[in-house]
Parts: C-alpha cells; sequence; structure tokens
C-alpha cells in the first residue's frame, strides 16, 4: 500500500512539475531575485545602523579618560577638562588669573596687589557685551562639549593681537555667538589639555 502511495504522489508531482510553464517558473525566480536584493538592502541598512550605534556605545569616546589641565604662564588663562568612563568630553572650566596692582602716585612704589581669577569675579567682571567674563567662558565651554572639540569650523579672525570669533559666521552664530572676546587663552589651553588626554 505504502509503494502504491508513494507512486501515486511521485506522478502527481511529476504531473505538476511538467504543467508549470518556464514562463510561470521565470516569474517566480524573478520574485525570488528581488526579494533577495530587498533582504540585501534591508541588511545593509541595518549594517550601517549598527555601525552607527557602536559609534554612540560606551568606550568609543576618542580621549583617555581622566581630568586633565593646561596654564598659559603668560596670559594666566587655564582649562581644566574632564573626560568620562566611556571617554568622551565631560566638562570643560575656563578660567584666567586677574591681577591687580595699586601703585602709589607719589613714590611709585606698590601698594598692594590683589589676585582673582575671572570666575570668580563673575559680576565683577562685565565686558562691554553686557556679559560677565565668565558667562561668555562657560558658552565657549559648553559648545566644546557639544561638539566634543573645538570645532575648526568656527572661523576667527585676529583684531590687535587677540584671535576672535567671526560672528558673522554661521558655524560661530550657531554655536558660540556669545563669545565676543579674545579666545586666544581658550584655544591654547584647551588644546594642550585635550593633547594630554589622546
Amino acid at each position: 500500500m505504502k509503494k502504491v502511495l508513494f507512486l501515486v504522489a511521485a506522478f502527481a508531482l511529476t504531473f505538476t512539475l511538467a504543467a508549470c510553464s518556464t514562463e510561470d517558473l521565470d516569474n517566480e525566480i524573478a520574485d525570488l531575485e528581488q526579494q533577495v536584493s530587498d533582504l540585501t538592502d534591508e541588511v545593509s541598512a541595518l549594517e550601517t545602523a549598527n555601525e552607527a550605534l557602536e559609534a554612540a556605545l560606551p568606550g568609543t569616546g576618542n580621549y583617555t579618560p581622566g581630568t586633565y589641565f593646561s596654564f598659559n604662564d603668560e596670559s594666566g588663562a587655564s582649562a581644566l577638562i574632564v573626560i568620562d568612563e566611556n571617554g568622551f568630553i565631560e566638562s570643560v572650566f575656563f578660567d584666567e588669573l586677574r591681577i591687580r596692582t595699586a601703585i602709589d602716585e607719589v613714590t611709585g612704589e606698590v601698594v598692594f596687589t590683589t589676585y582673582s581669577t575671572k570666575q570668580a569675579l563673575q559680576e565683577g567682571y562685565t565686558l562691554a557685551s553686557g556679559y560677565t567674563w565668565a558667562e561668555e567662558a562657560d558658552e565657549l565651554a559648553a559648545a566644546i562639549v557639544a561638539n566634543q572639540g573645538w570645532n575648526t569650523d568656527w572661523d576667527t579672525y585676529v583684531d590687535g593681537d587677540s584671535l576672535k570669533f567671526n560672528l558673522d559666521d554661521q558655524e560661530v552664530i550657531d554655536d558660540v555667538a556669545g563669545v565676543t572676546i579674545g579666545i586666544d587663552g581658550f584655544k591654547d589651553t584647551f588644546e594642550d589639555a585635550i593633547a594630554q588626554a589622546e
């Protein structure tokens, strides 16, 4: 009985295959090829998404975790950078020494000298822009954290002996338009401190 059923099934299969036209098979093959092509595109898109995800995952930052400091003896500028455990810039803090010396007008001798920092002075060091030095320094620091570094697209120019941001540049407008002061000390100390983290 099993042999008979087997023979009937084989005969039916042979008849079905013979009944299929070459055109039907070609259409089915074309459909399968399109499905394979679509799946290949999806796999490629998933691989691209996976690469982007891996780049954003912990441990993929560009820097060595730690705290890095730079101080410029000439300008008194300093930068403190914290790199988190994943290698990303977590925070940047800029400051600059402010030394004031009072001189006796009669004798020409130094009466007293005060030392402070521009961050510590807060409102005591308000700029012509109406903002404090600390507010402008903090705005630049926040932009550096957002960009994960100094954005080389920020256009600058030399004004006298100071490097400044070009406030007509769109990248500058978008990121650091409130920073109107000279940026030499910021740039030098940031680059020195971040180089320690590389």
